[in-house]
């Protein structure tokens, strides 16, 4: 007896959370919309519902933790507001099928939250929050494309310097380093102000699932970096001598953080590379 119908029907019943609220006062008109058989019904009045109901409730959860690994700081705030379950539910209606690829299923609920944040009048705050966590998760599970092969603990000089790929740099108008550093509240998130903050988000060459965020003091430097100059001529282009000092001290922080590569040789981080894993963002900022 074929219940191809029928295993249609049940698949549907554990992805659509709409589908379950509804089933019990609607069950001939979901019976029908899956052409369900005679014999097909009689078995699906035999199912123990609550069984697939902790399945769907697991599959979901499951799929929203992956999500929340990802979109850490942007759920972190959303619980701090009290939308974390309205958020979840009103995904899983739109959304009742998850995505087999992680960078679709990311872009969708990017969207969506930009549409929910809109639509709830949330603080525009989120909407930043939101493009941070996904640069900081792009970086995290992006490849590695510099090489990694044994090279000197020492800066070189006069050697071309090179910022390790992938990165990213992206202007945000308010400063959200230190609105993740100090929010506690619905009324610290609506009161924070607007302030220009210019971030540096990179793979991180020392962790296997991290990146690197800094927050960028100096858009000259970075700038110059860019160009993949060496340490020396770099200097050259300090317009006073704290200027030189500051990035003098800036380059090779980075270099010693791996952030830093050197251009035509292979290169390492100080100490040899550590391949366990971490949480997946963390902020480094030279001292000083």
């Amino acid at each position: 007896m074929a219940i191809i119908n029928l295993q249609r029907f049940m698949v549907a019943y554990v992805r659509d959370i709409t589908l379950r609220n509804q089933f019990t006062q609607n069950k001939e008109a979901y019976y029908a919309q899956f052409e369900l058989t005679s014999s097909e019904r009689k078995l699906a009045e035999q199912i123990d519902y609550s069984i697939l109901q902790v399945t769907a409730e697991k599959m979901l959860k499951d799929r929203i933790d992956r999500r929340e690994s990802e979109f850490q700081e942007f759920f972190r705030i959303l619980r701090l507001l009290d939308e974390y379950e309205e958020f979840v539910y009103e995904f899983a209606v739109q959304y009742p099928q998850g995505s087999l690829s992680r960078k679709s299923e990311a872009e969708r609920l990017s969207a969506f939250a930009a549409a929910y944040i809109r639509k709830r009048s949330l603080p525009d705050i989120l909407l930043e929050l939101m493009e941070y966590s996904r640069l900081a998760a792009d970086m995290t599970y992006s490849s590695k494309q510099s090489p990694r092969a044994a090279g000197p603990l020492i800066l070189p000089r006069n050697q071309r310097l090179y910022l390790r790929e992938p990165y990213a740099v992206r202007k945000f108008r308010y400063d959200l380093v230190r609105f993740l550093e100090t929010v506690e509240s619905r009324d610290d998130v609506e009161a924070f102000p607007a302030q220009d903050c210019l971030l540096f988000f990179q793979k991180s060459y020392r962790n296997a699932l991290s990146c690197v965020i800094l927050e960028v003091d100096d858009e000259t430097l970075l700038n110059l970096l860019k160009e993949g100059l060496s340490f020396n001529t770099i200097l050259l282009h300090a317009p006073n001598k704290e200027t030189r000092a500051n990035w003098a001290d800036s380059i090779e922080y980075l270099f010693q953080e791996g952030i830093l590569g050197l251009d035509d040789a292979d290169d390492t981080l100080k100490g040899g590379e550590n391949n366990e894993k971490s949480d997946r963002s963390y902020d480094i900022r030279p001292s000083g």
